[in-house]
């Protein structure tokens, strides 16, 4: 079963969406997330909610419902606070469409299905050849898109811009000093590893994991540092310097998270884009989400 699901036009059994979970520890991390009174470790939690009155279950059923891709993007959408995204209507003939709008609160949900490589060569796709993603949004203009890459995400972009009557919409701005030290304070425990480039004649892209380790690569496997990458003075040299452009750091995050572990993400300042690096369920997403809107 594929994620995020339409929730107008799936109802599916919550413990058979438990099972399609990557791993036990993330059904630990959905059920942690609902007060059900469950505890994450019981030996009969999956019995348990099955069990679960219809309200409870439904409660399981949000924390990973809409979870979808591993990557977000984060746009700004001018105008997006004063039109409400439930008003959006099918994309029609333009290639994307928008299956459904959910809301909850001051938050808005849109379920869209794009063409996979969002080009006008593919308006003719079946809905077979399409991806799905959603689309968050809160009161103001930072739309946070779930899709598996940046072109995805643009699809999605134009087929709600174009449904919701709007004109255009910019990078979040992730490569900003201040947004990089409003989000430090907010959210980062430290930075395991850095990618950037040098800005010379012979430009070349340098990764720098915790401890010091530096290599010429854009290899980005994890790391089994533990310490801060820009607690390193080189490497705040570097950094500091115009010479170089930062393009990702792999960051441990200090949300609350269901299990109070440590959240390890990936930050794209190419894309304007955080990737989790392991499954979050979405009470963990909507942290994250608060922490970079505010940041921006």
């Amino acid at each position: 079963m594929q994620r995020p699901l339409d929730p107008t036009a799936t109802d599916p059994d919550v413990t058979e969406l438990l099972d399609t979970l990557p791993s036990a520890v993330a059904r630990r991390r959905v059920v942690a997330a609902t007060d059900v009174g469950i505890a994450p470790d019981a030996d009969n939690r999956d019995a348990r909610v099955a069990e679960l009155p219809p309200p409870a279950r439904r409660r399981v059923a949000r924390q990973f419902r809409f979870t979808g891709h591993q990557t977000v993007f984060y746009r700004r959408v001018p105008g997006l606070d004063a039109v409400a995204v439930t008003d959006a209507t099918d994309g029609g003939g333009f290639g994307g469409d928008v299956q459904t709008t959910v809301r909850t609160g001051s938050r808005v949900d849109a379920v869209c299905t794009v063409p996979e490589s969002g080009t006008q060569a593919q308006l003719g796709a079946s809905r077979a050849d399409r991806v799905t993603t959603v689309a968050t949004a809160r009161e103001g203009d930072t739309l946070a898109v779930r899709a598996p890459d940046a072109d995805t995400a643009a699809a999605t972009l134009r087929t709600l811009t174009d449904a919701l009557g709007l004109d255009d919409w910019t990078r979040a701005g992730f490569d900003t000093t201040a947004f990089r030290d409003s989000f430090d304070d907010r959210a980062v425990a430290g930075y395991s590893r850095v990618v950037f480039d040098r800005d010379t004649a012979d430009a070349d892209r340098v990764v720098v994991h915790a401890g010091g380790t530096q290599s010429d690569s854009a290899d980005t496997g994890e790391s089994s540092a533990v310490a801060d990458v820009f607690d390193d003075r080189v490497t705040r040299t570097l950094l500091d310097s115009d010479a170089v452009t930062l393009r990702a750091a792999a960051a441990r995050l200090t949300v609350e998270t269901p299990l109070d572990e440590s959240l390890p993400v990936t930050v794209s300042f190419d894309d304007d884009a955080v990737r989790f690096d392991r499954f979050a369920p979405e009470a963990t997403r909507e942290t994250v989400d608060a922490h970079l809107r505010a940041s921006l």
